[in-house]
């Protein structure tokens, strides 16, 4: 809650007239002591009853401090203050910064920092434009006069006259607009999430406006169908939209959300399970494939591999899906969830095999002129170590792409511990499946080259694998049936099982068509002969019994 103004009483024992003159800093007071005496000093000026010419003089040189110590309070009282700003008040601010810099060259650059390290964006932004007006009117330093003299009247004349053709162009002042347009971004994106200084932001614009918009997106769990609607109905998000158009492009954008999506999965999988889903939708937007690949990449790296691992190493262990007690100890998630974080697992592999099987050389990301020009010019106070962070669309273009057989190894893997645990097969070891030169391959870098069997391994290996599909046909459900007959495609096996208990579903389903359409594509086997010959007996005896029929001994004996 605000602060009482300081009253007379309280502002004569706050500053101990006996005292000798010292320097503010130096007295140790509490911020909120030092804030309510700056606020009574400066508050008759700020409304515009004293000038700054009075205030310095019959005020601030009477006080018991250095006298230039006061720009540092002015700035500390403008940034934490809540209180509206008028015009009058902004007259103020710039005609005190413009006389004490003449006083006390050096106190302007101060005032600067303390814009740019303030988090309260709306007075760091006037604080800011203030002393950028001030530098605008200071008197300009002579310039020394060329040492080399143009001897041609022809020439001088000429330089003459392409002088007057152009206006003179003051570039600090057009980087002064492109850094006052950044903290005003800065500051439509501070009302989003928590508000950071321009300092913080300056060193991280290529990313920081996505990661704060990614970061809204993610925790509200918007829908990739509703976001453009979203950011359109938000009013902040839609101007900082218009200024910053390249980077809050879409697909970019898509990225980010993606990411930050992840990221909160990987932090409490048990609340944000159904991220993963989300995250994988949005990437579905990402129109560039190269850029897609690199987020995938990343996101494969840092978030899913070791979870995966996990998952295939505990079902290698017992041989059956984990109980609820493993899954939650050893996953973070719930039993139930299991196969579906496998499901996740194999479509984000699938998305990665189709980016990198054509995928595009690597773009270049357009950055907004803003934050080009803000960043390659930065304010004179602001000490920027080191280079600007990269971004994450900037880290995505330049991943290696990645060995297509080696990602479609594990989607295999993915795929295969995923209808395992969904058809409740037991006592059933995931690596019996591949040859041990297959299975060395498995949670190896994406991007590196292993030898990789894929189908051609030994008759042992293709046995079990026919076994394990058939098993899966026969236990599995329809989407079961389905990814082990894509598999039995990859191994180069026929497995008619996968195909008959297809067509037996569809028959008991009274679906026909749908049968025949599966029997055309089945070779004419004595398992098949018998399995059709006792659905035709089953139907008869049925039709025989709605249509009361009854039937001879010479007619059963063929049924």
């Amino acid at each position: 809650s605000p602060q009482p103004p300081m009253t007379v009483d309280e502002f004569l024992g706050f500053i101990d007239c006996k005292s000798t003159k010292a320097a503010l800093r130096d007295r140790n007071y509490p911020d909120a002591d030092l804030y309510r005496f700056g606020e009574f000093v400066f508050a008759p000026a700020l409304q515009g009853r004293i000038d700054v010419r009075t205030l310095i003089k019959s005020v601030l040189a009477e006080l018991p401090y250095d006298l230039e110590d006061f720009p540092d309070l002015l700035c500390f009282v403008f940034t934490k203050s809540h209180s509206k700003v008028g015009e009058e008040g902004f007259v103020f601010l710039c005609d005190f910064l413009y006389r004490f810099e003449q006083l006390y060259p050096g106190s302007l650059e101060k005032c600067e920092k303390m814009a740019l390290e303030c988090v309260n964006l709306s007075r760091a932004l006037l604080l800011y434009a203030a002393c950028c007006l001030v530098k605008a009117k200071l008197p300009k330093k002579c310039k020394s006069e060329p040492v080399e003299q143009i001897v041609s009247g022809e020439e001088d004349a000429l330089t003459q006259g392409c002088a007057d053709d152009w206006e003179p162009v003051d570039p600090s002042m057009e980087h002064a607009d492109c850094t006052i347009l950044t903290m005003h971004a800065a500051f439509l994106a501070s009302q989003l999430r928590q508000s950071v200084s321009f300092a913080k932001v300056i060193s991280s614009a290529r990313a920081f406006f996505r990661e704060q918009v990614g970061s809204l997106v993610a925790t509200e769990k918007w829908s990739p169908n509703q976001l453009e609607e979203k950011l359109k109905s938000i009013d902040c998000l839609n101007e900082l939209q218009s200024l910053l158009p390249n980077s809050l492009k879409q697909s970019l954008l898509c990225c980010d959300i993606a990411w930050e999506l992840m990221s909160q999965w990987f932090k409490d999988t048990l609340q944000c399970f159904d991220n993963f889903e989300l995250a994988l939708g949005y990437l579905a937007l990402v129109d560039d494939s190269r850029l897609r690949h690199g987020v995938l990449v990343l996101m494969w790296q840092n978030f899913i591999l070791e979870r995966f691992k996990a998952v295939v190493l505990l079902i290698e262990k017992t041989g059956r899906a984990p109980k609820e007690r493993e899954a939650r100890q050893q996953l973070q998630m719930p039993e139930i969830r299991v196969v579906e974080f496998l499901t996740r697992c194999h479509e984000l592999v699938k998305m990665l095999m189709d980016d990198v099987r054509d995928s595009p050389p690597p773009s270049h990301i357009q950055q907004d002129q803003l934050i080009e020009i803000a960043q390659s010019h930065p304010p004179a106070s602001l000490q920027i170590a080191g280079t600007s962070r990269d971004s994450l669309v900037e880290l995505a273009i330049r991943q290696q792409l990645v060995n297509y057989h080696l990602v479609l190894h594990h989607y295999h893997l993915a795929v295969a511990a995923a209808i395992q645990l969904s058809a409740g097969l037991r006592n059933h070891i995931l690596r019996v499946l591949f040859c041990p030169i297959g299975q060395r391959a498995f949670f190896l870098p994406l991007d590196s080259h292993p030898l990789i069997p894929l189908d051609r391994v030994d008759d042992a290996v293709v046995e079990r694998r026919h076994q394990f599909l058939t098993k899966v046909a026969e236990q599995g459900t329809d989407l079961d049936r389905k990814l082990a007959r894509f598999l039995s495609f990859e191994w180069n096996l026929t497995v008619d099982t996968i195909q008959i208990t297809q067509v037996l579903c569809h028959l008991r389903a009274g679906q026909d068509s749908a049968a025949s359409r599966e029997l055309s594509g089945l070779s004419q086997t004595d398992h098949l002969i018998q399995t059709m010959s006792r659905i035709l007996a089953a139907r008869v005896l049925r039709l025989a019994e709605e249509e009361k029929t009854v039937l001879t001994g010479a007619h059963l004996k063929w049924v």
